[in-house]
């Protein structure tokens, strides 16, 4: 929620939602917050910021022009919320008993943002090795959970929170299978306190299949390109082997053994988790689409800068995408 709306701080971060002034006044704002935090704020000290406390009766904004997600703007319109979720929205919206009620006449309400694929609580200084926690060690990690490595008390959350992101899918890095990525909300004392959903999805990072044909290339074509096979192979194989230990589990086959990274993928195949392939090119698109055709799975491509040069096989195959 951006500087200068109508209820205290600590409630503030818990509305759905962005309340704006003009551009030029939420800048000129932007400004004097965030500057005193860059400067003083020292980086080896636990945040400040104290999490929002569970609101403690419904509030009522009132006059600002609404802007909801779908659906023409509202102007003068009414927002009611209650226990942090929106409960009425309107142009003549009744207001419940002992609401709190607060112009905001000549303001501007929006939905909050998305971050859909985001390190936020992972990462805290690029530079700062201490401070990097967005991969494992290691090509094959399904059993990495992201929502055990975030940092409640990054310094990092309310300033995205501060430019109207309320909401962040946290996906580890890494590997080739780098792990279960997390939906966040941007306030909390814990990152369970935080979490909105967890796993969210499983995530693959396909390898990058382009060829770097400049006669200096440190590697030759031929070692590049069973690099490239070399890896194809290892996603294929892992996949071969959870799906084994899928159907081992499932049929008690006697001495099984549990594996936790292969235990983390039944829920792909039992089709309760979606699999996100990182892809970008055409190429490495084509590649994931006949894998997953063969592997016998439904993935969702994140990503995908030249998905709209595969737009037909997209659509075949009905796969959604994720545009980063």
């Amino acid at each position: 929620m951006s500087a200068g709306a109508p209820t205290s701080a600590r409630e503030a971060r818990a509305l759905p939602f962005i309340l704006a002034r003009p551009q030029r006044w939420r800048v000129a704002t932007a400004g004097v917050v965030l500057v005193p935090v860059l400067v003083l704020a020292p980086p080896t000290r636990a945040s400040d910021h104290i999490p929002a406390p569970p609101q403690a009766k419904p509030i009522a904004l009132k006059g600002a022009t609404i802007h909801p997600v779908s659906g023409p703007d509202i102007p003068s319109g009414t927002i009611v919320f209650d226990k942090g979720r929106i409960t009425a929205l309107g142009p003549d919206v009744p207001v419940p008993d002992g609401a709190e009620v607060v112009d905001v006449s000549g303001k501007h309400i929006y939905p909050g943002l998305i971050s859909a694929n985001s390190v936020l609580g992972l990462i805290e200084i690029g530079a700062a090795r201490a401070t990097v926690d967005v991969a494992e060690a290691g090509a094959i990690n399904p059993n990495v959970r992201a929502i055990s490595s975030i940092n409640p008390d990054s310094e990092l959350l309310p300033v995205a929170r501060a430019n109207g992101i309320l909401t962040a899918h946290i996906v580890p890095e890494g590997g080739l299978i780098s792990g279960q990525s997390s939906v966040i909300r941007m306030d909390g004392w814990t990152p369970e306190e935080m979490d909105v959903r967890s796993p969210a999805a499983m995530h693959l990072r396909w390898p990058a299949m382009a060829i770097d044909r400049n006669p200096r290339a440190r590697k030759s074509l031929k070692d590049q390109q069973k690099e490239i096979d070399k890896a194809v192979k290892q996603i294929r194989d892992s996949f071969q082997i959870a799906r084994s230990y899928w159907q081992a589990r499932k049929s008690g086959t006697p001495g099984f053994k549990s594996d936790l990274r292969w235990e983390a993928l039944m829920p792909v195949f039992d089709g309760t988790l979606p699999l996100f392939v990182h892809a970008g090119t055409a190429a490495e698109i084509e590649a994931v689409l006949a894998w997953a055709r063969e592997a016998q799975l439904k993935v969702v491509l994140v990503g995908g800068h030249e998905a709209w040069r595969m737009a037909a096989q997209l659509k075949e195959t009905d796969t959604p995408v994720i545009i980063t």
